[in-house]
């Protein structure tokens, strides 16, 4: 091989090496940090970082020691797949400005087959200790369990507040429509959920139509005078409220009686008035 070939396959093989040792800093560079620690270790420190907040927060929840006032309940939401163990618990409020309710509550919902560690927390608000009252029924007559509890009281009414099982988030997700009824009895084989108020004048009936919670009745006594109310009947027809019936009795009428047995027999949602 003459020189000047020597030469250029001199020149040629440093080049290579020249590439060779480039690309391998670059290797290199990528895999080091701002704080010039390998990548891989820094992820791993700030997943062991993040795991130690979510033990601490895990850990938190599970200290009962710091609730005033707890209840625990198993809820088997009907589906085969998921069986909770719930938890609630209540601490003060501080700077509290809605007098409506005075207790802060925690609602942290377990799964059955992993108990350590949380499937949903909630928090929100009650009264005292009326919590404690939970009641488990299918409130919207899906399949599927929820769960309600008296959350604050008025000199005549309870109020509730409804934690109903969604399916498609799999999360029991707060129903603020059911809680705008008072006193409710759920009728889970005729899919009905009734109401009477507190002196029991008024009884309101509803149902699920097209999945919208929907009022398909209501029947009222109302008061005229001393000696006699006016009894009147709404049916739910054509999408509306529509007035079907409306009589008086009066305590000294010898019909008193025949009228309210007619009047009662509304509270059949099957009836609907005689031809």
């Amino acid at each position: 091989m003459d020189k000047s070939k020597k030469i250029k396959a001199l020149i040629s093989f440093f080049c290579v090496v020249i590439l060779c040792i480039g690309l391998v800093g670059c290797s290199k560079d990528k895999d080091v940090n701002s704080n010039g620690q390998p990548d891989g270790i820094a992820d791993k420190k700030e997943n062991d970082a993040s795991k130690d907040v979510k033990d601490k927060e895990t850990d938190d929840l599970k200290d009962t020691s710091k609730y005033e006032d707890s209840f625990s309940f198993k809820l088997d939401s009907g589906d085969d797949k998921h069986i909770f163990d719930i938890f609630m618990g209540t601490t003060p409020i501080d700077n509290n400005e809605n007098h409506k309710y005075d207790k802060a509550l925690k609602i942290v919902v377990y799964k059955e087959d992993n108990p350590d560690v949380p499937y949903q927390v909630i928090d929100t608000f009650t009264r005292a200790t009326l919590f404690k009252d939970c009641i488990i029924v299918d409130v919207n007559f899906d399949g599927y369990s929820d769960f309600y509890y008296y959350s604050t009281t008025d000199s005549t009414d309870l109020y509730y507040t409804f934690w109903v099982w969604d399916t498609k988030t799999e999360m029991f997700l707060e129903d603020d429509k059911l809680a705008d009824i008072p006193f409710p009895l759920f009728d889970t084989k005729n899919k009905v959920i009734s109401s009477s108020s507190s002196n029991f004048n008024n009884q309101t009936f509803y149902k699920y139509i097209d999945a919208e919670l929907t009022c398909v009745r209501i029947m009222d006594r109302a008061q005229e005078d001393e000696k006699t109310q006016i009894l009147t009947v709404q049916d739910y027809i054509d999408g509306k409220l529509v007035e079907v019936f409306n009589k008086k009795t009066k305590s000294d009428d010898s019909e008193n009686q025949m009228i309210n047995d007619e009047f009662r027999k509304w509270e059949n949602l099957n009836y609907h008035g005689t031809n």
